[in-house]
């Protein structure tokens, strides 16, 4: 882990927004795990600086917590994929990650990548979940046309080969610790520095997130 850096050399909400776009041009390169290491670096430098524009690093703070959560997953994702196991599990990580808060271009690229492998796993349904929240994004040309294929092959073939822990309309957080689904009413803990969601279990313990502070009731 990097240690903190110090308050003397704490930044500005200047630096640190010209950080958060240097984190996003390596999420935006599929360099994820240089993006995961600077995100996370971002938190603990918000941690570091002023008292001063809180509602600026409140918003930076939620914004590395989700792509954080998002990186975790989909890097948990790939190496599943690289080793040939657990495709369900594959595909429910991938269609966590595209309800993360990711900016647009982001959005685009993990609801595409959830669209193309839940339609090679032949969860035809799910497919056209993701199809059709892409489509929403009015994303370039062939994606679009390829995303209309799928919500129009769906239609003829409403099936899904496997069963996921998946509820797409029924809102949910993630929780940051075993990646599942939190669903609206259920009980959960939250950290006191990221706001990442956590089942009851967790409190007390360290956030994976931040890797900074405790979850608490």
């Amino acid at each position: 882990m990097d240690r903190l850096p110090s308050i003397a050399g704490a930044l500005s909400v200047e630096e640190l927004a010209s950080k958060l776009r240097d984190a996003y041009g390596l999420f935006t390169r599929g360099l994820f795990r240089e993006a995961l290491s600077a995100f996370r670096r971002l938190l603990r430098l918000v941690l570091c600086s002023g008292d001063e524009e809180e509602e600026e690093k409140a918003e930076l703070k939620s914004i590395c917590r989700e792509y954080v959560l998002a990186l975790e997953m989909e890097l948990k994702r790939r190496d599943l994929a690289s080793a040939k196991q657990e495709p369900t599990r594959q595909l429910e990580l991938a269609a966590y990650v595209s309800h993360c808060g990711l900016q647009a271009p982001h959005k685009v690229l993990v609801l595409r990548a959830a669209m193309n492998a839940a339609f090679a796993h032949k969860n035809y349904l799910t497919a056209a979940g993701f199809a059709r929240r892409l489509l929403d994004l009015n994303p370039k040309a062939d994606i679009a046309a390829t995303a209309q294929k799928v919500c129009q092959f769906a239609e003829g073939n409403p099936t899904d080969a496997m069963k996921l822990a998946y509820e797409e309309r029924n809102p949910f957080v993630t929780d940051a610790r075993g990646f599942v689904p939190i669903y609206r009413g259920e009980a959960t803990v939250c950290c006191g520095f990221c706001g990442a969601s956590a089942a009851p279990e967790a409190e007390g313990k360290v956030c994976p997130v931040c890797q900074m502070a405790a979850f608490k009731n």
